[in-house]
């Protein structure tokens, strides 16, 4: 999940993408938990923001509440 992630940072740092969208990957019918679904995406979005310029934004694409609440938990942290 973490290289999927890395893949489309580097596509959108390579195509200069001021934003990107991405959702919960695996969270839905897959049933991947979203609370690890939500740590593994924040960290490797910050790990990339941190030594690119692009993209400037990352917007996180969650399917209920319950995976938006988890997503906010991991920024939080």
């Amino acid at each position: 999940m973490e290289a999927c992630y890395r893949s489309c940072l580097a596509i959108a740092q390579s195509e200069q993408f001021s934003r990107v969208a991405s959702p919960a990957i695996a969270t839905g019918i897959y049933g991947f938990p979203s609370e690890i679904a939500g740590r593994i995406a924040l960290t490797a979005v910050t790990r990339h923001l941190a030594g690119h310029d692009f993209p400037e934004q990352v917007i996180f694409i969650c399917f209920d509440l319950a995976t938006l609440q988890a997503y906010e938990v991991a920024l939080a942290q």
